[in-house]
């Protein structure tokens, strides 16, 4: 349980952090948004692609 606290504080720092730096470049946060749900829908095509072949 303390490893999940302590990764939690760090991630939600670095999360802030990034938040902070980001929110002055707010077509950068836009694009690395979009990035990430890209990945995200890629990955859940791949996974899901798996399934289809049964």
């Amino acid at each position: 349980m303390l490893a999940f606290v302590g990764w939690g504080f760090v991630g939600g720092t670095v999360r802030t952090w990034l938040a902070v730096l980001l929110s002055k470049q707010q077509r950068t946060l836009h694009y690395v948004f979009s990035g990430v749900v890209m990945l995200v829908s890629i990955y859940m095509q791949i996974i899901n692609a798996g399934v289809l072949d049964r």
